[in-house]
């Protein structure tokens, strides 16, 4: 059994795709980025650089309620969740795709270390997206 940590924005969510469609529909007339041609981390910062009105209509867009959760979910990242669960392994997030499940929750904030250590010693068992 491994502990496996996995990230939400372009590894299981569409991060970049989803924001560029609710930017276009939004903003019909601003400077909307393709996602091919966006450098950097921050979507943010990028779109500052071409005013900042823009840099705040990204993080209005991502403010939203309900943005992240319903994000199109990345080709395969399903079921390679499903894979492994069914090998026996503990799927942890660094999102909280896990709300209201028990457990440890891991943020940009968290100790790292506390979080993992009663996880990985057997003390504690992990969040997981996919129910038992």
């Amino acid at each position: 059994m491994a502990v496996v940590l996995v990230d939400q924005d372009g590894v299981l969510a569409g991060f970049e795709q989803g924001l560029f469609g609710a930017f276009k529909a939004k903003h019909p007339n601003g400077p909307v980025v393709a996602v091919a041609d966006r450098r950097g981390f921050y979507a943010r910062e990028h779109y500052e650089k071409l005013g900042p009105e823009w840099g705040k209509a990204v993080d209005a867009i991502i403010r939203t309620e309900g943005f992240y959760r319903n994000l199109d979910p990345v080709d395969g990242a399903l079921t390679a969740l499903e894979e492994m669960r069914q090998a026996g392994h503990h799927v942890l997030f660094d999102a909280p795709y896990n709300q209201g499940q028990p457990g440890p929750r891991l943020s940009a904030r968290a100790d790292w270390r506390e979080v993992l250590e009663p996880v990985l010693a057997g003390q504690q068992r992990p969040n997981t997206a996919v129910p038992d």
